[in-house]
């Protein structure tokens, strides 16, 4: 299982806001797809899913963090171990 934690969007900047998710809690997402956007005191950034998986949401829209926290967690795609019904039915053709 992955963990995103919020990266720094600049120098001085401890915290930022979860400004919107861009997918739901349980969507399958692929590699690179922006999945939230998140404001600082100085710029907006869209935040990208690190791999292919089902997302699970651990902040809400409106919450402040602080960097480094973790905002979601994510079943990857090739572990196996932890595929739910629902994964495996989002990825059978």
């Amino acid at each position: 299982m992955l963990e995103m934690k919020v990266p720094s969007p600049g120098e001085s900047i401890t915290e930022v806001e979860i400004a919107t998710w861009l997918v739901s809690d349980g969507d399958y997402v692929e590699k690179d797809q922006a999945i939230a956007e998140v404001d600082s005191d100085k710029a907006t950034l869209e935040l990208p899913a690190e791999e292919a998986g089902v997302i699970t949401l651990k902040a809400e829209e409106g919450d402040v963090v602080d960097v480094g926290q973790v905002v979601r967690y994510q079943k990857s795609k090739y572990d196996r171990s932890n595929q739910t019904s629902e994964y495996q039915h989002r990825t059978q053709p």
